[in-house]
């Protein structure tokens, strides 16, 4: 995910870059807690608990690179809102 939120950090400021890191942490840690007590309680193998975060955030990286070379450049929060919006779309 870095490497995505690096590149198009430029247009947002230099604070954006601190906020991106924190969301990612907290988020990512979120996930392992919920991951690990999805594991205890339903006796999920250890090794697909211990993959499910990291998969998800270069899932997640990978979302945000797919279109890195496009002429339309966008904001990463911008792409957030498209992801979320698509994911929203598909829960409904």
């Amino acid at each position: 995910m870095g490497v995505p939120l690096g590149i198009r950090r430029r247009s947002e400021g230099k604070f954006s870059g601190v906020v991106y890191s924190l969301l990612i942490f907290i988020s990512y840690y979120i996930v392992v807690a919920v991951a690990e007590n999805i594991g205890g309680q339903y006796r999920v193998s250890p090794f697909l608990i211990s993959i499910t975060p990291n998969l998800l955030v270069a899932g997640a990286g990978v979302y945000l690179l797919k279109d890195l070379n496009t002429e339309e450049q966008t904001r990463p929060s911008g792409q957030w809102k498209i992801m979320l919006e698509s994911l929203v779309a598909k829960v409904k």
